[in-house]
């Protein structure tokens, strides 16, 4: 998976180099990633079925009911918020209130910037799409090729010309905005892949929030946006370990993470596990004997699930029947940390969040892992459960001695994961982009 994964990497690089005016590597590097890494079913459409999708596409972005453009004067920031869900919120909405008639929130995809362009515009971008896609989808084949990787073609054409249609629109939208400085999203993939890329090429300065925990060969890189804002020097020294100019890095605490004080005992009945969208068959591998073991040995468990995951029947064959399955929309970091003695984490992030509720957390390793579940074993000397005859006692261990390894977990994070948290994460964001709006920082 490593492997594949630098692979993409490449390929994102490469792509990037060769069409530098939209960086094609980064505009389609999220849709390579799910379809090769979540090992997708290749599509046996024919080459008209793939030209249909594609058609279908730029139709219903020309057919969109528009209406007049109606920007506000005064707007200097935009901020993107990709979701709903609780960390969402923590990273964006603070934003949004402080900045109010200075600032527009992106949160509804590219419908806003789509709504606001005159039928011209739309059609000035469909000619603007048909001539690019099919050098771009030629470039991005013989890339992917070159690598060993058999592109599903249908997929890449409806990407790229999805992604195609949101960069020309996001750059149509951002021209009308005059005196626009800044550009800050909850994440510069994904959804705002796009957005980010379209104001880079127009020089907007662009900023992009770290929402989890980095774990090579992915952290956010290659970065997109101009500028990551970090949690904490650990997390820095990481991106400049993979080639992310220090410069570009800055270091603002956590907004997600807080301090949420829970008086538990030192009795463990209840056992959490924070999976990550790794695969069904990583997923498997990882959790599927513990989850098993621990029910056996008459623990609660309840699995949160990463907010990219889903409840379906991949995940109720990896927990088992047992587990309590739970999605993010169902239940928020602070509710599940409430409710569990013991957090089981594999390269995730939520286990610091856990150590500032005080809730001890054990690392499962994840096999080849370099990420996260080493950093926490040999730095930070978090427990390691390994499934098998002595997992109860591994526990029990962790019971014996619950206090003590609560303060050895707390003081690691404190002094290596969060710079800051909370409210004095949230003011040292706003003292940042206040000075890229007033100039002070360039």
């Amino acid at each position: 998976m490593k492997e594949l994964a630098k692979k993409l990497i490449n390929v994102e690089h490469e792509l990037n180099k060769e069409i530098k005016v939209y960086f094609l590597g980064s505009l389609i590097a999220d849709h390579l990633r799910y379809v090769f890494l979540n090992q997708a079913k290749k599509n046996k459409e024919s080459i008209s079925g793939e030209l249909l999708g594609a058609i279908k596409l730029l139709f219903k972005f020309l057919a969109k009911s528009s209406k007049p453009a109606n920007i506000n004067g005064g707007i200097k920031v935009i901020f993107g918020r990709s979701g709903q869900k609780h960390h969402h919120h923590r990273l964006v909405d603070y934003l949004e209130d402080e900045y109010k008639s200075e600032s527009m929130l992106f949160d509804k995809g590219y419908k806003n910037a789509i709504a606001l362009l005159p039928l011209s515009k739309r059609i000035k971008i469909f000619f603007n799409v048909l001539k690019k896609l099919p050098f771009a989808y030629k470039s991005a084949k013989k890339k992917l090729t070159n690598y060993g990787l058999i592109p599903y073609q249908s997929k890449l054409i409806t990407n790229l010309t999805g992604q195609l249609i949101k960069f020309e629109a996001a750059m149509a939208y951002l021209q009308s905005i005059a005196g626009l400085k800044l550009v800050v999203v909850d994440y510069d993939r994904s959804t705002f892949s796009a957005l980010v890329l379209a104001a880079n090429a127009l020089n907007i300065k662009t900023v992009s929030f770290q929402h989890g925990a980095i774990n090579p060969p992915y952290g956010y890189v290659p970065l997109i946006a101009n500028e990551i804002w970090v949690w904490g020097n650990t997390w820095k020294k990481s991106l400049v370990a993979m080639n992310v100019p220090a410069s570009n890095i800055q270091i603002v605490g956590s907004t997600i993470a807080e301090h949420f004080p829970n008086h538990k005992s030192a009795r463990i009945k209840t056992i959490g596990i924070g999976p990550n969208p790794i695969g069904f068959y990583h997923n498997f591998a990882l959790w599927s004997q513990l989850t098993v073991e621990l029910t056996d040995l008459g623990y609660e468990v309840i699995v949160k699930l990463h907010p990219s995951m889903k409840v379906n029947d991949e995940v109720l064959k990896i927990f088992g029947s047992k587990a309590k399955i739970v999605n993010a929309a169902e239940m928020s970091n602070p509710d599940f940390l409430s409710r569990i003695d013991l957090l089981v984490i594999s390269n995730s992030g939520l286990g610091y969040e856990a150590v500032l509720a005080n809730v001890p957390v054990a690392v499962k390793r994840q096999a080849g892992s370099i990420g996260n579940d080493d950093m926490m074993i040999t730095e930070g000397s978090f427990p390691e459960l390994i499934s098998g005859s002595k997992l109860k006692q591994q526990i029990l261990s962790i019971q014996e001695n619950y206090q003590e390894v609560l303060a050895s977990e707390t003081d690691y994070v404190s002094k290596n994961i969060y710079q800051q948290t909370g409210n004095e994460a949230r003011l040292a964001t706003i003292k940042l982009i206040n000075n890229y709006i007033d100039g002070v920082a360039k």
